[in-house]
């Protein structure tokens, strides 16, 4: 079963000589390597131009944003799996792919794993094993540790470009609502994340959210309200408790 890892990348040099490290000395694993670069003029065309013997493909090229890149890397794919690391983002160790591909099913549509925040020091988010609803209105899966069945961009679509902060929650709410099989590997870690960035940014993340489910699942409206609403005034008692040094 052939794994297809996607790199995008727009002047981020350093970040996407991480990424390529990390993915390139992984031991006993078989996938093949998409790098998609958004025209960089940083020296990260020349970063892929060195070790481009050993990607399946690569383009330098001027795009729409991360999702536009991301869907060109999902087309080109002729894996059964696809992975998103984005350049600045970093395998766990060595291990880790050849570990996930022994979890790996074709009857399995989206597997995930745990996450280390490349903090400092770093610190493990880990996930439940069952989601819900619920767990989609408060927050998402970690796209780093979330590997998709290309036969879920088949069926619902690819990434949704109007939503250029949430689209891969989206897709994930989507595959949820439409009971697509979602697994938890609890034994490894699969990469590292920055959680900085503008797509971390929970406030423009909300408005987004609830403009993208108004689109496409206002159903859910009732619930996504509540939801915010719980999260305000949790947020409220967590403010509160911290000004008053309560553990």
């Amino acid at each position: 079963m052939l794994l297809s890892i996607i790199t995008v990348n727009l002047n981020n040099k350093a970040g996407l000589q991480k990424t390529i490290e990390s993915v390139l000395n992984q031991q006993a694993a078989c996938f093949e390597y998409i790098i998609i670069d958004g025209g960089s003029t940083d020296g990260s065309k020349e970063v892929i131009e060195n070790a481009q013997h050993q990607f399946s493909y690569w383009v330098s090229e001027k795009d729409e944003g991360i999702y536009q890149a991301m869907n060109k890397g999902i087309k080109l794919a002729k894996g059964d799996f696809i992975l998103l690391l984005n350049s600045g983002d970093c395998l766990y160790h060595a291990n880790s792919i050849s570990i996930l591909s022994q979890h790996l099913n074709h009857s399995g549509d989206i597997y995930y794993t745990d996450v280390m925040l490349n903090t400092h020091p770093p610190r493990l988010k880990r996930y439940p094993e069952k989601l819900t609803v619920d767990f989609f209105l408060s927050t998402s899966l970690c796209h780093q540790t979330t590997v998709i069945s290309k036969k879920i961009f088949q069926q619902l679509g690819l990434y949704d470009c109007r939503y250029n902060l949430i689209a891969d929650w989206l897709l994930l709410l989507r595959s949820f609502q439409q009971n697509k099989s979602f697994t938890y590997i609890p034994d490894i870690i699969l990469a590292y994340f920055d959680p900085g960035g503008i797509s971390s940014n929970f406030e423009l993340n909300q408005k987004q959210r609830a403009i993208a489910l108004k689109d496409n699942l206002p159903h859910l409206m009732g619930q996504w309200h509540a939801k915010q609403r719980q999260l305000r005034w949790q947020y409220r008692f967590n403010k509160i408790k911290a000004l008053l040094n309560i553990n």
